[in-house]
């Protein structure tokens, strides 16, 4: 595929994927919210926002993988592609489980003092541990994410995207089908969706 050809697929590619995955965010949410209740969602969240606070070093850490990976692509060089990819993936794995021992320590801490519902902190800390667990996988996908970009190639990534949204859309349909406690029900659907995903 020439250059411009793969820039205007891509763009269109990356353009349905983001309209798609924000339709059914506006479908999802809601009826997450509905099934949860103001005061479970409200608690996730709360929890969720002190895992998410190193999400946002995902994105700059696939970016500097992919530049090392994209000039060794550029020099056609398979060796030092492979071995970018090896230390990268190395790397990423020390850093998740550096992450998970901090988190594992620090977090738990933290959890004990914020403002929760006595009745609802054993629910609060066995969601921190599934979006532990969730976390631990995108980080250590992140030299997956990194390849695809480095590749040029945006169609298998979106369509992952996708499925990981009309799986969120799925676990927010089945909530107000489930007799158990539904906040620990939708933690693990979204603990199992970020390592599907990965895999």
């Amino acid at each position: 595929m020439q250059t411009s050809t793969r820039v205007i697929f891509n763009t269109i590619v990356l353009y349905v994927k983001v309209i798609l995955s924000l339709a059914i965010a506006f479908v999802s949410i809601p009826l997450v919210l509905n099934a949860l209740g103001a005061s479970d969602y409200g608690l996730y969240n709360l929890v969720a926002g002190v895992v998410a606070m190193l999400s946002f070093l995902n994105n700059s850490m696939t970016v500097s993988t992919q530049r090392f990976m994209s000039v060794a692509m550029g020099e056609k060089n398979e060796e030092k592609i492979n071995s970018i990819y090896n230390t990268s993936f190395l790397l990423h794995l020390l850093l998740g489980l550096l992450v998970v021992v901090a988190f594992e320590t620090i977090g738990l801490f933290a959890i004990d003092r914020l403002n929760i519902i006595p009745e609802r902190v054993w629910c609060a800390k066995i969601i921190y541990q599934l979006l532990i667990f969730s976390t631990f996988a995108k980080i250590v996908s992140v030299p997956f994410d990194a390849l695809v970009n480095a590749k040029e190639d945006m169609l298998p990534f979106s369509v992952i995207e996708l499925i990981d949204s009309v799986l969120m859309l799925a676990v927010a349909l089945s909530i107000a089908y489930i007799s158990g406690d539904k906040l620990i029900y939708y933690g693990a659907c979204v603990a199992f969706i970020s390592v599907l995903t990965f895999l």
